[in-house]
């Protein structure tokens, strides 16, 4: 009888003549054939990126804080994109980024590299991609890798970026900040409103 998968001779019924040595082959071969095909894994680390869920507009979001890389194996390609209603207020930062597609309310930026990618590598990759605003702005982002050669992952995401120019009701609420707290400030409503972290 044949294994129709591999054609391989299918292993005894009993296993008395196999050897500790013949297993470890076995398990060699199987390391050796899953190596060749492409796989990778990932997931969500934080969303939505920045403390008190935003960024101020000083501030710059670090696409590789929204999201962990567990495995990866024959990657050599990476793909963030941003979404929103307006990206016009938004500018990137990263060594060996580039765009690959951009509208009012999406940016598509990748990475490609010569050589397959690591997870190590792909999350400091993403750690170096840094992304500011200059305006109040909602987007959403979403990670994808690829093998150039075989075809897309599913895309992991999205993760929450927000950027603020002023105070949030999640800041005064994280400051735990009571109305006696503002008079005890002597905070006048401009102060309020540009509170910082």
């Amino acid at each position: 009888m044949k294994d129709d998968a591999y054609s391989l001779e299918l292993l005894p019924a009993t296993l008395k003549r196999l050897t500790f040595t013949a297993a470890n082959a076995i398990e060699e071969n199987l390391q050796y054939l899953i190596l060749l095909f492409p796989y990778f894994s990932g997931k969500i680390r934080a969303s939505p990126i920045g403390s008190y869920g935003y960024l101020e507009l000083t501030e710059t979001g670090c696409a590789g804080d929204g999201f962990d890389i567990e495995s990866a194996i024959r990657i050599n390609k990476i793909k963030i994109t941003v979404s929103g209603a307006d990206l016009s207020a938004l500018t990137f930062q990263g060594a060996g980024w580039s765009t690959e597609s951009s509208a009012p309310g999406s940016l598509a930026l990748a990475y490609t590299s010569n050589e397959f990618m690591p997870p190590a590598k792909i999350q400091e990759i993403l750690n170096g991609l840094r992304f500011a605003a200059s305006a109040d702005l909602d987007s959403e982002i979403v990670l994808q890798v690829s093998n150039t050669e075989e075809g897309d992952f599913a895309p992991v995401g999205p993760v929450r970026m927000a950027f603020r120019g002023g105070a949030t009701w999640v800041l005064v609420e994280g400051k735990a900040l009571t109305w006696g707290d503002v008079e005890a400030a002597a905070m006048d409503w401009n102060a309020f409103e540009n509170m910082k972290k």
